[in-house]
């Protein structure tokens, strides 16, 4: 199962322990799945170590995915009909369902391949 993330890391408190959890996307059947980064005794250690996820660069910005950039290209055309900017947005919530949370420097063409198979075994659109 390969697996890409899609957020920033969160701490929470799970019964008597403190655990860092990361949002992500399973690559192959594209739901979203989040990774535990670890548990911890105290809320301290644990923030600290959410800290050192973000520090060692892991962390996707919201604004680097490619949902980001697909809400920026259409909120760009503004020299288009109405009709058009509705089958743009349309087009766009389902791509932001699929793929959005990607980030752009980590999305593959087998990403891309697997959600438009994934689309196609479902019935809800034709290759």
């Amino acid at each position: 199962m390969a697996w890409k993330q899609s957020g920033h890391p969160a701490v929470q408190k799970q019964r008597d322990k403190w655990v860092v959890r990361v949002d992500g996307i399973d690559t192959e059947s594209g739901r979203r799945r989040p990774r535990q980064v670890g548990t911890y005794p105290s809320r301290r250690s644990a923030q600290a170590a959410a800290s050192a996820f973000t520090a060692a660069g892991e962390v996707a910005a919201e604004r680097e995915t490619v949902g980001h950039l697909v809400d920026q290209w259409v909120a760009g055309k503004v020299d288009v009909s109405n009709k058009t900017r509705l089958q743009y947005e349309w087009a766009a919530g389902h791509i932001r369902t699929g793929i959005g949370g990607v980030r752009i420097d980590r999305l593959e063409r087998a990403d891309v391949a697997r959600w438009f198979d994934q689309l196609a075994t479902e019935g809800r659109f034709s290759r």
